[in-house]
């Protein structure tokens, strides 16, 4: 009704206020302290603990409100992941595995992989047969499907973790295949998948012998500022997943995926 599509209306720019703070904040530096990552997450939760019951929960009563209750927790879900994501770049780049990690560098990447995992499953679990509720899905489970690869690509094979990041990749996958009919980016982005996936456990297999000594590790500034520094307000996710992409020989991700 329209005291629910305007309460859809005004959440979604509330959380577009928070989004655009945290924008300005990684444009003056992809660098920030614990202290100002849990300010910036608990303003999320916060916004999403708020919301009406109707745009949190399912409800049989609001069944023209469903696409937009989906959309607004994706995207809180993928700002989210985007938060804590550079040091996740970070130590990828420099080969850095978990163990090796202090311990509030490790519950920050444990707590990206955690909300990744929880995306891929919302959107595995609620997704909507329609092309408005496919687009929105499949770049959002791209982005979450991401942390599950970064994760295979740099952390040993006999890792507690390593068979459910795996299950997360191929769940996409599954996911992209059964929204090919609505969408053309469905069958594009799960062929996708597949191969970074191949080239994450490749790589997992290579490197898990690797030992990375602190001396050998690049500035953080230097690997985290090509990813941390792009935000796109409206969807609430990083367009810099491309610099990830082309490492793989795709110089056009929207054209791989949407052309």
């Amino acid at each position: 009704d329209s005291t629910g599509d305007w309460s859809s209306d005004v959440c979604s720019s509330d959380l577009c206020k928070i989004i655009t703070q945290i924008q300005d904040r990684f444009l003056k530096s992809p660098i920030y302290n614990d202290k100002e990552l849990r300010t910036y997450d608990e303003m999320l939760v916060s916004w999403f603990e708020a919301l009406p019951h109707f745009l949190r929960l399912p409800d049989p009563n609001a069944p023209g409100l469903q696409d937009a209750r989906l959309v607004l927790r994706w995207r809180y879900q993928s700002i989210r992941i985007l938060l804590h994501r550079p040091l996740i770049l970070d130590t990828v780049l420099r080969k850095i595995q978990f163990h090796h990690l202090s311990a509030p560098e490790q519950g920050i990447i444990s707590k990206c992989r955690e909300i990744a995992a929880e995306s891929i499953h919302s959107i595995q679990s609620e997704w909507l047969p329609n092309k408005i509720c496919c687009w929105n899905a499949i770049w959002f489970l791209f982005q979450a499907c991401l942390i599950p690869l970064m994760a295979l690509a740099i952390e040993p094979t006999g890792s507690d973790d390593y068979q459910s990041w795996y299950s997360q990749v191929r769940i996409g996958i599954a996911v992209c295949g059964n929204m090919s009919e609505l969408s053309p980016a469905g069958q594009r982005t799960g062929a996708f998948l597949e191969r970074l996936l191949l080239a994450s456990t490749s790589s997992s297999s290579e490197d898990s012998q690797c030992e990375v000594g602190a001396a050998d590790q690049a500035p953080l500034h230097t690997t985290t500022e090509p990813f941390a520094a792009d935000l796109d307000v409206e969807h609430g996710i990083g367009q810099d997943s491309a610099q990830y992409y082309t490492s793989f020989g795709f110089s056009n991700l929207d054209d791989q995926l949407l052309g």
